[in-house]
């Protein structure tokens, strides 16, 4: 039982920090305050790092006998790298001379 609860427990949250990190995305771009987009963007990575040690570990340990819905992690997954990636690019901020 505790490794279903795991399982759904990080898909659940990785799916809230995606609609967080989103959110913060569009605010800061909003405000044109683009240099706090470096912040975001190691606590994606952060995330990302999790769901892929949660990945690995229930798709090598056959799934500790739950099903599983891989292909949920790696939407998720893929999200989050292309969050990190927009961050990272539209967090860079111009020096005015």
């Amino acid at each position: 039982m505790v490794p279903f609860i795991i399982y759904w427990i990080a898909l659940l949250v990785g799916v809230a920090w995606i609609f967080f990190s989103i959110f913060e995305f569009i605010f800061y771009m909003v405000k044109k305050e683009n240099g706090n987009l470096w912040f975001i963007a190691p606590l994606n990575f952060i995330c990302l790092l999790v769901l892929l040690v949660i990945v690995l570990l229930y798709r090598g340990n056959d799934g500790f006998g739950i099903d599983q819905y891989t292909s949920l992690y790696l939407i998720e997954i893929v999200m989050l790298i292309v969050l990190t990636v927009a961050d990272i690019i539209f967090g860079k901020t111009r020096k005015v001379a």
